[in-house]
């Protein structure tokens, strides 16, 4: 947790020291601005008042060669403005009359200006000055005082930035004929700024200590619970589900922690009900297991050539098929559908399943068989479990099908010969309803000719949904039944094919309930 630590403290003082920084760099460039145009403005007003006075004492004193009196005076003179550091004295003709970094104990020769914009502005009658970049003249206005700045024909230009630094300023005197030439220096000016500067940088590195105090101090308060919320994923993790958090503060530490503790407590819950979800998935598998061995191999059937399968809703479905020997002669299938599906349903489906291989081997007539299963089963299970199913007996000596369906969905029979299917007759009531049954259900014949199909279905598939308002339909299950049959011949390719179109017209849509299908084709 040190290293929290120290990125906390870090990154408060990365945030002082750039606070701090940018407004130092802010406060340091303005200020250098206003005291650069204040320099200018100060230069300027120098100019015009002493002017007068500079050339009078020149006058009076050094052309009378009285060099002390008039050392003195200027000095005076350059007292007044610190950041002007050279005055010359110039006359219209180019002719420098007096340099102040000069020795004038005696006089000088005097010097000829040879730079032509310098010559220029001393033969101007206006007041110019020298920046950087241009020079500017200037024409006073006579009513109120104020400047108006413009090129050497007098045409308005830009007013004096206060980025610019002024070189030098050329003031003419009253009598036309000499002007002063004033030299700014921005010493002082820097010296200023570099005042500026190391104080801010002063503040800077005080400001920094105390953050890096402060930010000890609260990143101590913030880490104290996080290494508490540590030790408790530590916990956690070794299995201590009982752990739990305690901190004292109240804010969003406390929100974490009071997190952590629900996290626990919820962790907890969870693990008993995983544990519990993959003891009953162990058990879901099993039946699974139990379930899938209960269907049988497909058969050899005379006259009857078999496909089918089993695809529930869930682990464990509720539909089961079976075939039986009944005699030499005689095959028995059937196909039961419990209401429902899952564990509930796989179990009254296990019972179903071997209550048709008991009442086989005791009744030869599928009417009778479907009345004795009912009995049973109204006694033995739940008044809302009840099973739809349709028991066929296949005799292929004299190619005939009788069935007795228990309220189960219509077989379809595709008539070779016609090329298309028609629907068997349906009828009975469903296994487990009702006590007594037999007035209810009655044994149907269907005499198959050659290359004729049987399909006997669960209502899973006429039932399929592709969306919440769209389901298959007896119809368009039909309709797939012709096609199909009318262009495959094998029952198997009929049964896959069934089967992959079903689920096409689902699509991403859930299987709501398990889908059984059995095809049956006689084949001389």
């Amino acid at each position: 947790m040190k290293s929290l630590r120290i990125k906390f403290i870090a990154i408060i003082s990365l945030i002082i020291i750039l606070i701090l920084s940018i407004s130092g760099y802010i406060i340091i460039t303005q200020k250098k601005r206003e005291l650069s145009y204040d320099i200018y403005l100060k230069a300027r007003s120098f100019a015009e008042l002493t002017v007068s006075e500079i050339i009078d004492n020149y006058n009076i004193y050094y052309k009378s060669q009285s060099f002390i009196h008039f050392n003195r005076k200027i000095q005076n003179i350059f007292a007044l403005n610190p950041d002007i550091e050279r005055i010359q004295i110039a006359n219209y003709n180019s002719e420098i009359l007096y340099d102040s970094i000069d020795d004038i104990s005696s006089n000088k020769s005097i010097k000829k200006i040879v730079n032509d914009e310098m010559v220029i502005r001393l033969k101007d009658i206006k007041p110019s000055i020298k920046t950087e970049n241009r020079i500017v003249y200037l024409i006073k206005n006579t009513s109120d005082g104020s400047y108006k700045y413009t090129n050497k024909e007098e045409i308005n230009i830009e007013t004096i930035q206060n980025t610019e630094k002024i070189d030098n300023i050329v003031y003419p005197y009253t009598d036309n004929q000499t002007r002063v030439i004033y030299y700014v220096s921005y010493d002082n000016l820097l010296e200023r700024i570099y005042e500026t500067t190391f104080k801010i940088a002063l503040i800077l590195f005080i400001s920094f200590v105390i953050g890096v105090i402060i930010s000890f101090i609260f990143a101590d308060k913030i880490i104290k619970p996080i290494n508490k919320l540590t030790k408790g994923l530590n916990e956690i993790a070794k299995g201590n589900l009982k752990y739990r958090v305690k901190v004292r503060v109240k804010d969003e530490i406390k929100t974490l922690a009071d997190g952590f503790n629900k996290m626990a407590e919820d962790l907890s819950i969870s693990t008993k009900a995983m544990i519990e979800k993959e003891k009953i998935s162990k058990e879901l598998e099993i039946a699974k297991k139990i379930q899938d061995n209960l269907l049988p191999p497909l058969p050899k059937i005379p006259g009857l050539h078999i496909a089918a399968s089993v695809k529930p809703a869930e682990e464990v479905g509720g539909d089961c098929y079976d075939f039986i020997e009944a005699s030499e002669d005689n095959t028995m299938f059937y196909l039961a559908d419990v209401t429902g599906h899952g564990v509930p349903a796989g179990l009254i489906v296990a019972i179903t399943n071997a209550l048709f291989y008991t009442m086989l081997k005791f009744y030869k007539n599928t009417r009778d068989i479907i009345i004795q299963i009912n009995n049973i089963l109204k006694e033995k299970t739940e008044s809302n479990m009840f099973v739809t199913a349709v028991l066929c007996d296949w005799n292929h000596k004299n190619k005939t099908l009788k069935y007795t369906s228990a309220g189960h969905e219509q077989i379809i029979h595709f008539q070779s010969n016609q090329k298309k299917s028609v629907l068997c007759p349906a009828g009975g009531m469903a296994l487990g309803m009702f006590p007594k049954i037999s007035k209810y259900v009655k044994e149907e014949k269907i005499l198959l000719n050659n290359d004729d199909v049987i399909i006997i279905y669960s209502d899973g598939i006429p039932e399929a949904w592709s969306s919440d308002t769209e389901m298959l339909g007896m119809k368009k299950f039909q309709k797939i039944v012709d096609s199909i049959c009318n262009k495959y011949s094998d029952p198997k390719d009929i049964h896959d094919q069934i089967i992959k179109q079903v689920k096409q017209f689902m699509g991403k849509y859930p299987q709501a309930d398990d889908i059984t299908l059995i095809v049956a084709k006689h084949v001389l």
